[in-house]
């Protein structure tokens, strides 16, 4: 499915499509991640923007990290660092092919929470944890 459309079906709006990394609603974020960058074998999974998003100079003063900085504080504030993903495949700086809402009824009841945040730089570290274990409830 389309990158937009992704976001569309967990009630999100990109005002920029072509470059947003993130999106608001009045009761949540969500987070764009690209397939390719998660740990598939971590436990539990994983993906940090220090270890798989390549060099910082590449996107740090992008549109999209400095909109997904406001949404990653936001997410900790507001939310317990709990966040809604579209998971994004293609190659990053150079396209999406397509993408998929992650639907945490789909996926074990694991959903995304940010554990690791750098104001600064953007860099951060989001986990899918099942939200039973952690007092939240299943959506």
């Amino acid at each position: 499915m389309l990158y937009s459309e992704a976001f569309q079906k967990l009630g999100y709006r990109l005002v920029r499509p072509r470059l947003d990394w993130t999106a608001s609603k009045d009761d949540g974020i969500c987070v764009s991640l690209w397939k390719k960058e998660i740990d598939w074998e971590a436990r539990p999974l994983s993906m940090s923007s220090q270890v798989r998003s390549g060099p910082l100079e590449d996107w740090v003063g992008r549109h999209g990290n400095k909109l997904r900085k406001k949404h990653l504080a936001v997410a900790l504030k507001e939310y317990g660092g709990w966040v809604d993903a579209v998971i994004v495949e293609g190659e990053p700086g150079a396209g999406v092919d397509r993408a998929e809402p992650w639907r945490p009824k789909a996926r074990q009841g694991l959903k995304w929470r940010v554990v690791a945040f750098d104001v600064e730089t953007g860099h951060f570290t989001v986990e899918a944890h099942q939200m039973r274990d952690v007092g939240v409830a299943n959506l």
